[in-house]
């Protein structure tokens, strides 16, 4: 299952063993960037990974994808935060969030 900001608020449902990908708009060039602020241990964080846009000019962003597979049954959160870590929560600008139902069958 993939997901993008559109997605956040919204509650999935996925089966143990099954992975949910998930894509947002990212710039880390301006100090701002993506962290998980939030992982259940239902779910387990396989990769990160940055890819750029096709501008290359200063300043130009990309997308950041997470790949996470369920790992038990239940209900569990995720949540994302763009921000930069340095400045604290104050610089929090944009968040993610999702439900995720896990079942076994």
């Amino acid at each position: 299952m993939m997901l993008s900001q559109v997605d956040s608020g919204r509650t999935i449902d996925l089966r143990v063993g099954e992975s949910l990908l998930l894509r947002l708009a990212d710039s880390p060039t301006t100090g701002f960037t993506w962290t998980v602020s939030r992982l259940d241990d239902r779910l387990a964080l396989v990769s990160e990974d940055f890819s750029r846009g096709a501008s290359r000019a200063p300043g130009s962003g990309g997308s950041r994808t997470w790949t996470f597979v369920a790992r038990q049954p239940g209900v569990a959160g995720l949540e994302l935060k763009r921000w930069r870590a340095w400045e604290g929560e104050g610089s929090v600008i944009e968040r993610f969030a999702v439900t995720v139902r896990i079942r076994v069958d």
